[in-house]
């Protein structure tokens, strides 16, 4: 071999392989440099994000881990980390995480928000949508920076606590059914009478949302000191509550307005978005708002899609008042089952009386969720004559539990007492643990802490004595 000269120095030539060799060396160097280079630079975002997505054990898509996201979303740094830490993360995760962090209403959502919508694609448009929601704007939104202002402005001048409350009472006037789920969850947290006209506003959610009305009278109950009626709706019993006294030593104003928060949703009934235009018709429907009436009364009559007629129907009845009655009296013969059952239902909760004699021709139809819609009704109005159509979803060991109990909380949400009361009775015999267990609840608000009563025979006693002379048979149900 011929020798070369390095630095002055005389050598021999290595030999090819040696040379190869030492170029993969040098490769493998780097790509260690390079791996110990990018480790430091990730490991904070790692941090960040442990814990809060999960994979499950047997692969598939990570989750969101709801208590590790809350425990970081606290205080706003902690949003600002975790935004960060998600720049790596494909969009379809990272959705689900904004998604999940804008429904928990902590502060640390908005500068979550704030560092993902400069995020390119997907999730920097839902990013943008949540923080111009959150700031109180409507879209089209301003300049990301102005945008970005503004949050920060918020999260430096509001108390946290005032903060997620007024996070809260955005989810229930203005969101969806998750999120007003996910915000009365939020507001159960709290010992603060301010939230309980957002709880009020909560137990008027549409029936499918029972679920989050029952949430949200167990948070109420956290502040019953005075007693709370017995008759009526569970709507109608807290409002009673609260407008007789208990009110009297929570000033109002807050960090929300409800009638602000309500406004935009009007504007939202003239897009051509379906889906924006039956959340706003709930969410009115709910506030009971009387300035949209002759708009909801229109959709009611223009609309296409029986899912969005439904929703107008059921916002008709509890806005009431002049002008509710006919357009729903005309959906009593649409030809969709479920628009004529959420007519008159609609009718029975409005008590609009002209149009009492239509709904029970209802009672004469062959679709069974038709009759037993129209036998709520009647009770609603009062009538208890078609509560045979009740007794055979809630009293049928055929069907599922779930069907059972379901029949019975409808009739229980009429308000009627002393039918209710009857069924639950019955229910106390029931096969299913679960429906049992609900009669028993359901029956023990009627009684003053020192009373107690124990078994049907009991509970029929009772029901005799505080119900005689009004007529109404004693159902046979299951268990006799």
């Amino acid at each position: 071999m011929k020798p070369w000269r390095v630095a002055g120095l005389r050598t021999r030539r290595f030999p090819p392989w040696l040379q190869t060799f030492n170029v993969l060396c040098g490769i493998a160097a780097l790509a260690i440099l390079g791996f110990g280079i990018y480790f430091l630079a990730t490991r904070g975002g790692a941090r960040d994000l442990a814990g809060v997505l999960v994979r499950p054990p047997g692969g598939g898509e990570p989750r969101v881990d709801r208590e590790v996201l809350e425990r970081r979303l606290a205080l706003p740094a902690g949003g600002t980390a975790l935004g960060e830490a998600l720049a790596g993360t494909d969009d379809a995760t990272v959705l689900r995480v904004l998604d999940a962090a804008a429904s928990t209403c902590l502060p640390g959502a908005l500068s979550l928000e704030a560092v993902l919508a400069g995020r390119s694609g997907r999730v920097g448009e839902a990013a943008v949508a949540e923080l111009t929601a959150a700031v109180g704007l409507e879209p089209p939104s301003p300049a990301l920076p102005k945008l970005r202002e503004m949050a920060q402005s918020a999260l430096a001048n509001a108390e946290p606590r005032s903060l997620t409350v007024y996070l809260a009472a955005r989810g229930i006037v203005r969101g969806n059914a998750a999120r007003r789920r996910a915000a009365v969850e939020r507001l159960a947290t709290f010992k603060d009478g301010h939230v309980i006209p957002l709880l009020l506003v909560a137990l008027g959610a549409q029936e499918s949302e029972r679920a989050t009305q029952k949430l949200a009278e167990s948070a109420l109950a956290a502040y019953a000191t005075a007693p709370i009626p017995v008759e009526g709706t569970s709507e109608e019993r807290w409002v009673a509550w609260w407008q007789g006294g208990a009110n009297s030593s929570v000033s109002l104003p807050l960090p929300y307005d409800l009638k602000l928060l309500a406004e935009p949703l009007e504007r939202t009934l003239e897009r051509s978005d379906l889906a924006a235009r039956r959340e706003a018709v709930r969410n009115l429907g709910m506030l009971r708002d009387v300035n949209v009436r002759e708009k909801i009364a229109h959709l009611l009559e223009t609309e296409t899609d029986a899912l969005a007629k439904a929703d107008a129907a059921w916002a008709l009845g509890r806005i009431g008042g002049a002008g509710a009655a006919e357009p729903l009296a005309r959906s009593l013969a649409d030809p969709s089952a479920l628009v004529r059952a959420a007519a008159a239902r609609a009718i029975g909760r409005g008590r609009f009386d002209s149009a009492r004699f239509a709904v029970r021709r209802l009672l004469d139809e062959n679709d069974e969720k038709l009759r037993f819609a129209a036998a709520l009704a009647l009770v609603e109005f009062g009538d208890r004559s078609a509560l045979a159509e009740v007794d055979i979803v809630a009293f049928d060991e055929h069907r599922l539990p779930g069907e059972r109990l379901a029949a019975l909380e409808a009739l229980e949400a009429t308000g009627d007492a002393a039918a209710s009361t009857s069924r639950w009775i019955v229910a106390l015999t029931d096969p299913d643990a679960g429906v049992h267990e609900a009669a028993d609840k359901a029956l023990s608000r009627y009684l003053k802490e020192e009373e107690v009563i124990v078994g049907r025979p009991a509970w029929e006693k009772w029901w005799r004595e505080r119900f005689q002379g009004i007529g109404l048979a004693f159902p046979r149900g299951l268990g006799r």
